[in-house]
């Protein structure tokens, strides 16, 4: 019952567990580098300042690289799913089974990806736009992590019946 090749337990409609969650911890890693490094590589060599020589409209700018920036999360994000999902396709058709894989299950399966695509995109926005206030790529890192490490504990204790509600 817990073979990992049975491709109807990697996403339990419904559950919020599966195969894809595995990557989607990774993806959020992925996304917070990537998009703290987005802007603090800029304000480390100096090509902001360059770059509102010739446009000096801060908030276009901004924007325009936040924009880029969550766009390019979200499809890198997807594709990284589906490869990620195919990779483990062999395992499958080799050694279990697709028992209890219907239509309703692949349309919750892409919604799921296509959330997680989603909160990729949010989170490179959310690290772009610390790393811009702190013109950093190291305050990002520090602010995700203490966020995680520290704060989201004391926030799903505090808040954790509004959790439970909405699950």
């Amino acid at each position: 019952d817990e073979h990992p090749a049975i491709l109807g337990d990697w996403w339990a409609r419904g559950a919020g567990e599966g195969f894809l969650l595995v990557a989607a911890i990774y993806l959020a890693i992925g996304a917070a580098i990537c998009g703290a490094s987005v802007a603090g590589a800029e304000w480390k060599w100096g090509t902001v300042t360059t770059a509102l020589t010739w446009e000096p409209r801060r908030v276009r700018l901004h924007l325009a690289r936040t924009l880029s920036a969550g766009v390019l999360a979200f499809f890198i994000g997807l594709a990284l799913q589906v490869i990620f999902f195919v990779a483990a396709l062999p395992a499958v058709f080799a050694h279990g089974n697709t028992a209890g894989v219907d239509g309703a299950w692949w349309i919750a399966l892409g919604t799921a990806m296509v959330r997680i695509a989603f909160m990729t995109a949010l989170v490179a926005v959310l690290a772009l736009n610390i790393a811009t206030l702190g013109r950093n790529t190291a305050a990002a890192l520090v602010a995700l992590s203490v966020w995680m490490i520290a704060l989201e504990g004391l926030v799903r204790a505090a808040f954790l019946g509004f959790a439970t509600a909405l699950a």
